[in-house]
C-alpha cells in the first residue's frame, strides 16, 4: 500500500532526539502521575465520589450487581427498576472493579457493595490509563504514514490541546477516554486487517466494535472509515466492495461477534421489560428537523472551537489534506454525519464538562489528516521565509490552545465558572484571568 511511504519533515534529519514521539509518550505518563496528585480532579476537589456522577453509575452498576450483589442492583434512593445505560462502559471498567475488589480483600477493606472510595480511585485511573494506552496505539499507527517529529507533534495536539485533555485528567470516569482509546485499537486492527484479512483480526474488529456500540450507538460511526479505508480515489468504492465480497467469510464471523456482544444485554432488556429493546430515557431524542450546527462548532456554551483551538486545524486539514490511503471526500463526509448527527442530540450541550464533548474521541481518526497537514507544514522548503511564518504560527496555535486547554480545566476544577451558563461576555471576562 502506498500509504507506507512516510512524509518526510526537517525532524527526519535530526540526530539529537531519535523518537521524539517515545519521548512524548514517556513524559505524558509522567506528566498524569505529577497533576493527579498536584492538581486534583473535579470530584476529588469537591470531595465527591466518582459514583456520584449519574451516568457514571449507571453504566458501571453492572458489576457489582453481576459478581458481588446477586444479581441486585443497588440504586442511591431506590426510585429505579433497571439502569439507564447499556453494559459496554461496565466492560471498560472491569479492570478497575476486579483490582479494586482484589485489594479489598488482600487488605481486609469494606468493598460498600463495590461503591467503595477504592473502587472510585481505580476507575478514575483506569480512564487515564486507557488515554495512555490509546496514545500508544495511535503513535504506533501513525508511524507507518508520518515521522518520529511529525507523530509526536499530532499526539501532543490531541493529548492538551483538546478536550481529550480534560476528559483524562479531570472526568477520567467518563466514557470519552475510554471510547478514545477503542477507536485507536480499532483504527490499528482496520490497517491490519487490510493489509492481511483474517478470522482473528475480524473478530477483533467486531469485539471492539460491539463494545462502542454497547457504550454509544451513534458511534458506530467509526465503522464507515473501515469500510472507505484504502479507497484511494472517489470511483474506487466499488473496488472497496469487491474487496469486502472477497473475505466474506470474515465478514460473516465478524457480524456474528458482533451480535453476540449484544446478546447479553438483550437478555437483560426482555428478562427485566419483556422486550429486546425500549426507551431507557423518554427525554432523550434527536431532532433531525433543528440541528444546532452552528452552536456545536461556535456557542460559547459548549461549543467545539472556543474551548479547543486545535479544532480549527483538525478542520482545516480535513478538508485540505490528500491522504494517499483515503479519498478525502469520504473523511469529510464521515465528518458532516457525524457533525450532524451530534447537533441533533438533545444533550450536546449537556454535561459537567466543557466543550463537545462527543467529538473528543474522534481525534483518534482526525489525525490522520492532521498529521498529513502538519507534515505539509514542515515540509514548505521551497520559500524558507513563508515555510519559517507557517510552522511558527503553527506551532504558537497549538502551544496556545494547550494552554487554553489547561486553563479552562484549572478553572473549572476550581468552580470559576458553569459550562451551560456561559455567554461571551463571561467568556472574554474570564478567559484573561485566573481569579474568581
Amino acid at each position: 500500500m502506498n500509504a507506507e511511504n512516510k512524509i518526510l519533515t526537517p525532524y527526519h534529519s535530526l540526530g539529537i532526539i531519535r523518537k521524539p514521539s517515545a519521548v512524548f509518550l514517556i513524559f505524558a505518563t509522567c506528566f498524569a502521575f505529577w497533576l493527579v496528585d498536584f492538581w486534583r480532579p473535579v470530584n476529588v476537589y469537591n470531595n465527591q465520589s466518582v459514583f456520584d456522577n449519574d451516568l457514571v453509575f449507571q453504566q458501571y452498576c453492572y458489576l457489582p450487581a453481576v459478581f458481588m450483589n446477586g444479581a441486585s442492583f443497588v440504586w442511591p434512593n431506590n426510585d429505579q427498576a433497571i439502569p439507564s445505560r447499556n453494559y459496554g462502559m461496565s466492560v471498560m471498567y472491569a479492570p478497575g472493579f476486579f483490582a479494586a475488589w482484589a485489594e479489598c480483600l488482600i487488605l481486609d477493606r469494606d468493598t460498600k457493595s463495590g461503591f467503595s472510595d477504592r473502587f472510585a480511585s481505580y476507575i478514575h485511573w483506569l480512564g487515564i490509563f486507557y488515554t495512555l494506552a490509546g496514545l500508544f496505539i495511535l503513535r504506533r499507527l501513525l508511524l507507518r504514514f508520518f515521522t518520529e517529529g511529525v507523530t509526536a507533534f499530532v499526539l501532543f495536539s490531541g493529548l492538551f490541546g483538546s478536550l481529550l485533555f480534560y476528559y483524562t485528567f479531570s472526568e477520567s470516569e467518563m466514557p470519552h477516554a475510554h471510547l478514545f482509546f477503542l477507536f485507536s485499537v480499532f483504527l490499528w486492527l482496520t490497517v491490519v486487517w487490510h493489509k492481511k484479512p483474517g478470522i482473528s483480526v475480524s473478530i477483533g474488529l467486531a469485539a471492539v466494535a460491539g463494545i462502542i456500540s454497547l457504550i454509544n450507538v451513534f458511534d458506530l460511526y467509526i465503522i464507515f472509515i473501515f469500510l472507505f479505508w484504502d479507497t484511494t480515489r472517489f470511483g474506487s468504492l466499488r473496488n472497496k466492495l469487491a474487496f469486502l465480497a472477497q473475505h466474506k467469510k470474515n465478514l460473516f464471523w465478524a457480524l456474528f461477534v458482533f451480535v453476540l456482544f449484544w446478546v447479553p444485554q438483550l437478555w437483560f432488556n426482555h428478562q427485566q421489560t419483556g422486550r429486546l429493546f425500549y426507551d431507557r430515557s423518554p427525554k432523550e431524542s434527536y431532532t433531525f428537523s433543528d440541528p444546532g450546527l452552528w452552536q456545536v462548532l461556535l456557542s460559547y456554551k459548549q461549543g467545539w472551537l472556543p474551548y479547543s483551538p486545535v479544532a480549527l486545524l483538525l478542520l482545516i486539514s480535513l478538508f485540505w489534506s490528500r491522504l494517499p490511503f483515503f479519498e478525502r471526500r469520504y473523511f469529510v463526509s464521515v465528518f458532516l454525519l457525524v457533525w450532524y448527527v451530534y447537533s441533533c442530540s438533545w444533550d450536546w450541550h449537556a454535561g459537567k464538562g466543557y466543550g463537545a464533548a462527543t467529538l473528543c474521541e474522534a481525534f483518534a481518526w482526525l489525525s490522520f489528516p492532521y498529521g498529513h497537514f502538519v507534515s505539509a507544514c514542515f515540509n514548505r522548503s521551497k520559500q524558507p521565509f513563508r515555510s519559517l511564518v507557517i510552522k511558527i504560527l503553527l506551532i504558537g496555535l497549538v502551544f496556545s490552545s494547550a494552554l487554553i486547554v489547561m486553563g479552562w480545566t484549572y478553572k473549572l476544577n476550581e468552580g470559576f465558572f458553569e459550562p451551560l451558563k456561559m455567554d461571551a461576555q463571561k467568556y472574554w471576562t474570564l478567559i484573561m484571568t485566573f481569579k474568581k
